[in-house]
């Protein structure tokens, strides 16, 4: 789900098949370039797998910033890999 502020998200390992490779290749190109350019938004970002359900412990240590009670279960769904930058 899209929460339409997003900016322009990037995700390293996401791709499949024939594309597999431009997706790293692209994700670490975009590193690079925010890095050269000076783009202040840049910035590396955790991607988080959530489930509903009673919420855990666990849950609130990962995220305690998730609003809502019935959150069952989260875990990082890849922490290095995705990136973020603002249109």
């Amino acid at each position: 789900a899209a929460s339409g502020k997003g900016g322009g998200f990037l995700a390293r390992d996401w791709g499949s098949g024939p594309t597999r490779q431009l997706h790293k290749v692209s994700y670490e190109l975009h590193a690079e370039l925010a890095e050269e350019l000076g783009v202040a938004s840049y910035r590396r970002i955790p991607v988080l797998s959530v489930q509903p359900g009673k919420r855990r412990p666990r849950t609130i240590d990962i995220c305690p910033w998730l609003d809502g009670d019935g959150i069952a279960n989260s875990d990082y769904l890849d922490q290095y890999g995705s990136a973020q930058v603002a249109p």
